[in-house]
């Protein structure tokens, strides 16, 4: 294809421009997927971030600011965040695999999951939010609202609205599959200088109700909210009290959500009878051929969203390769004649540039 920039031949699955150093897509450094914007559609990362302090835009990865030094996690964070500490939800489906066994065949159960994936994307999204995977846990961070009480609120909301797909899932799997999936929620107070590890709940959630017989699919699911979460909630939602655990080194005090309160589902029986087999169950056809492909996520999450245009890059140098294209960030730095003549022998092809 010709770059709309310079006009110059370039390749269809090219990161930038050679010529005129014009980005096209960026590769998050965390699942690989490409992407369009600076938030990977894939697992939400936020690949790039604009420095809080000097305004320097980096490679979040990079862990500071090569400028200043500032945090570039927490960059992106305030980036996109309206108040300074927010209600957190963490979601965990601990026995996910497990469900492997259920389906007819692995590519069922990877639709299956691409499928849940997306469903919690689409939640997200009609929020205006961002969800990002950190190892297998989802993680939610409701900051768009104006007060941590709103924020609060909004993350019960959503917690419950999911529940209750879980629930319905879970009957229908129980059904045919004879298996439910668990799902660990958890609702923490953060704030935007937490670092990644800290969104993870640290909580080793097990499924405790006493009160429920052992039928109940909700004996599969949970959510646990910390004392600051249970004071701005408890005129509104009815809790259960844990008691004192220990996360990371700190004794909090735990609540759960009484879920009989608000998660139901009750099947219809024409739904009932529809029910033929574990794909049916789900709605997903093993034979057909719809990706869950997610869209790009666009500047509407980041309150000053990084576009395209303004990301400069400044030609260093490449080497000549059979791998994918990827882009590293390294110190603007004088290559000698030798020095090129060197990259042209390795076997590896890397464009390599800095952003300004």
């Amino acid at each position: 294809m010709k770059c709309p920039k310079c006009g110059n031949e370039i390749n269809d699955n090219v990161l930038a421009c050679p010529h005129c150093k014009k980005v096209f897509q960026l590769q998050c450094p965390i699942c690989g997927a490409l992407n369009k914007t600076n938030i990977c559609a894939d697992c939400g990362y936020v690949i790039l971030s604009k420095c809080h302090k000097c305004g320097r835009i980096n490679h979040t990865i990079d862990g500071k600011c090569k400028r200043c030094g500032f945090d570039t996690n927490v960059s992106a964070i305030i980036q996109s965040a309206n108040i300074s500490e927010f209600a957190t939800l963490s979601i965990d489906f601990p026995n996910l695999k497990d469900l492997v066994k259920t389906f007819d065949s692995n590519k069922l159960f990877q639709k299956f999951n691409a499928r849940l994936n997306r469903l919690i994307y689409d939640m997200t999204k009609a929020r205006k939010l961002r969800r990002q995977i950190i190892g297998t846990t989802y993680v939610i961070r409701f900051n768009k609202d104006y007060t941590y009480t709103s924020s609060v609120k909004n993350s019960i909301q959503f917690a419950i609205e999911l529940l209750n797909i879980v629930e319905k899932l879970n009957y229908k799997l129980k059904q045919k599959g004879d298996i439910t999936l668990q799902c660990c929620m958890a609702i923490l107070k953060r704030t935007v200088y937490a670092k990644n590890d800290d969104y993870r709940s640290g909580v080793n959630i097990q499924v405790m109700y006493q009160n429920i017989t052992a039928e109940s699919i909700k004996k599969n699911s949970q959510l646990i909210v910390d004392t600051t979460v249970y004071d701005a909630a408890n005129r509104d939602y009815k809790f259960n009290s844990i008691g004192m655990c220990v996360l990371k080194g700190q004794s909090v005090f735990l609540y759960e959500l009484d879920l009989d309160n608000y998660v139901k589902y009750e099947p219809k029986e024409k739904e009932e009878n529809n029910i033929v087999d574990i794909s049916d169950a789900i709605g997903i056809s093993i034979s057909s051929d719809d990706d869950e492909k997610l869209e790009e996520e666009t500047s509407i999450y980041d309150i000053e969203g990084i576009e395209f245009e303004e990301i400069k890059c400044e030609y260093i140098g490449f080497t000549n390769s059979t791998k994918k294209t990827s882009f590293s960030f390294k110190r603007k730095e004088k290559i000698s004649t030798e020095n090129k003549r060197n990259n042209f022998k390795n076997k590896t092809e890397e464009y390599l540039y800095e952003y300004n």
